[in-house]
């Protein structure tokens, strides 16, 4: 079954993760997407601090663009995935 589907989450969400397009996601879904794929969630992601908000986000390198919509839309609880964490995908 597709990654995406048994998350709960779109198809571009989960490939944005695994190209870096996608710079952030909530800790609840990062949490999901480690357990489908059965896998501790410090093994896909890095959580990231900051005086504003906490969150996980992924180590690839963001356009200022991308970067400024992530500070826009960020919330409590977000996470980025690993470097090198490669393909998302079910068993």
């Amino acid at each position: 079954m597709d990654l995406a589907v048994l998350c709960r989450c779109t198809q571009a969400t989960i490939s944005g993760l695994e190209t870096g397009n996608l710079k952030a996601c909530s800790e609840d879904l990062a949490k999901e997407i480690a357990r489908r794929l059965k896998l501790d969630v410090e093994d896909l992601f890095i959580r990231k601090e900051s005086s504003r908000v906490q969150r996980v986000t992924n180590a690839a390198s963001s356009t200022s663009q991308g970067h400024q919509a992530e500070t826009r839309t960020a919330k409590p609880g977000k996470l980025r995935p690993m470097p090198g964490a490669g393909k998302l995908s079910a068993a």
